[in-house]
């Protein structure tokens, strides 16, 4: 096998957030978030988050605004691996956004395959990881209330979402703006997350 790798630098590029609003019937709000930008395994984290929230998007887009309730804003956000300017930007801009919003959602790392230390079959091999075919389990987390966090839980068991039995981990993305509106993230880090 032969590899050529050729890579270029285009110093002049610029990088914005991008800010993507389909209007509801009510000004109420649903705020959904992906950082846009990748550090490893970057199909993963996070061109399977930012698919995601694009995915949801064009699903709303089709319906017509008599049939949504409330307004839909998806935030593609940059800056994430290097220092989250942009999370903190939306925090300090979207205040009145977030004053009428009924959740804000982050989408990041929606697909980050499971696995498992085992032995190839039928050898006496040291162990090494093995990809299994299912999602690794995800920490998640609810702002807002018990009510909202049991009916998250629920949803989570009724749709056979591998998590983590009890909230915990990082808001991630969603980290400078978790407490601004009520909020649900659900995140999977995988064993290889930010290693090679």
């Amino acid at each position: 096998t032969h590899v050529r790798w050729e890579v270029g630098e285009y110093p002049d590029l610029t990088q914005d957030i991008v800010i993507g609003k389909l209007p509801g019937m009510t000004d109420e709000n649903i705020v959904m978030v992906s950082h846009t930008d990748g550090f490893f395994e970057g199909a993963s984290d996070n061109g399977a988050g930012t698919a995601a929230m694009l995915g949801t998007a064009e699903h709303f887009a089709k319906i017509s605004k008599e049939k949504r309730r409330r307004t839909l804003y998806f935030v593609a956000l940059l800056d994430h691996h290097s220092g989250d300017r942009a999370s903190r930007w939306l925090h300090d801009n979207f205040q009145s956004v977030f004053a009428k919003t009924a959740m804000i959602l982050n989408s990041e790392h929606v697909a980050v395959l499971h696995s498992v230390l085992d032995r190839r079959w039928g050898s006496n091999d040291r162990p090494s990881l093995v990809a299994t075919n299912t999602y690794e389990p995800s920490w998640w987390g609810v702002y807002g209330s018990e009510r909202l966090a049991r009916v998250i839980a629920h949803g989570l068991a009724t749709f056979g979402v591998p998590t983590q039995l009890a909230q915990g981990g990082s808001a991630g993305e969603a980290a400078n703006v978790q407490f601004d509106a009520p909020s649900f993230y659900l995140d999977n880090k995988g064993t290889f997350y930010h290693t090679d």
